[in-house]
């Protein structure tokens, strides 16, 4: 397949967070040095991404006196601020109530308080409660933080995380993943019927201001060159254990994949990338973007070199690059 760029944004997007259960290592190697090495990576290419904040999970650092956590934290987000990386707000209210044995990083999560709308306060408190927070600990920041991801892409009901959304002056959202859904009893979403759903950005609704900014997903063809063994990259859970949860269905329909850096080997995301590119969504229209996601806490040697080897290979197809704020008031200064 010839490749064409198309005049896409490419937004590189980093969940930062640690295991939520089990965590079978120290904090630097599970999150400290894999996003420093992601950074070193950035800086070489002069790319900026967006780094999503699992800002709850800072509070709880505090709460629970695990100061040298926290700072070792907090230097590393200065450090990223420091390097233009983009910082947006990364919500997982299962930290308000979780306890924890400090020693060892292993927490007892209450898996009622996964989801925003679960919760013993309003959905629009936690996201006010988290902005001031991200504040607190990051006052250069005030005026910047405009974007959200919901944890585990719990963005659900839609309109009432959006509501939340506005009155706290955030203006896009980056938690949907288009044409896939869950069914897990308490990670429930459901994106298999929104509209436009391979367009690299959309509004929620006709009245609403909120922009969408998807993580892109693409319809792999049933025949085509990929081999499972091709396709994917080993995760390694030696670092950590995600949440268990029970499941009612399957994740998502076998054929439609995430631009998922945790996952996929580079060579089937920039096929995928040429897909969702030739969608009729993106030939529409002149402003074209999509996000790439990626969680540092699952990366070893073969995802860095695996990012490595995707970024030569967009720049070489000259690609742009652009935070998601960039995109933001790109899209905000244009008729849509």
């Amino acid at each position: 397949m010839k490749f064409r760029n198309n005049n896409i944004g490419i937004n590189l997007s980093f969940d930062y967070e640690i295991f939520f259960e089990n965590n079978f290592d120290t904090l630097e190697n599970i999150l400290i040095q894999p996003t420093y090495k992601i950074l070193d990576i950035l800086n070489k290419y002069n790319i900026n991404g967006t780094f999503f904040i699992d800002i709850l999970f800072l509070e709880f650092l505090e709460r629970n006196n695990m100061v040298s956590y926290l700072n070792l934290i907090l230097n590393q987000i200065n450090q990223l601020i420091y390097f233009k990386q983009e910082i947006q707000l990364h919500v997982h209210p299962h930290w308000l109530t979780t306890k924890v044995n400090p020693n060892l990083l292993k927490f007892e999560i209450n898996k009622d308080h996964y989801k925003l709308v679960n919760n013993f306060t309003s959905v629009e408190n936690i996201i006010k409660h988290s902005i001031t927070t991200l504040l607190k600990y990051f006052p250069i920041l005030s005026n910047q933080i405009i974007g959200f991801r919901a944890g585990g892409f719990c963005a659900h009901p839609f309109n009432i995380v959006f509501d939340a959304l506005l009155s706290n002056k955030i203006y896009f959202d980056s938690s949907f993943l288009p044409n896939i859904k869950s069914n897990y009893l308490i990670q429930d979403y459901d994106f298999s019927s929104i509209d436009n759903p391979f367009a690299g950005f959309y509004y929620f609704s006709q009245n609403s201001k909120i922009f969408e900014i998807p993580i892109g997903t693409f319809s792999l063809p049933i025949f085509n060159r990929f081999s499972f063994f091709e396709k994917r990259i080993p995760l390694n859970f030696d670092k950590g254990t995600f949440i268990k949860f029970n499941k009612n269905s399957d994740l998502k329909p076998k054929n439609i994949y995430p631009l998922s850096l945790d996952s996929f080997n580079y060579k089937f995301l920039l096929y995928g990338l040429e897909l969702l590119t030739r969608s009729p969504y993106f030939n529409n229209t002149n402003l074209n973007f999509t996000s790439m996601i990626a969680h540092p806490k699952l990366f070893d040697s073969f995802h860095l070199k695996n990012l490595d080897n995707l970024l030569i290979d967009l720049r070489t197809k000259k690609y742009t690059f652009n935070t998601q704020k960039e995109i933001y008031e790109k899209l905000n200064t244009k008729s849509i």
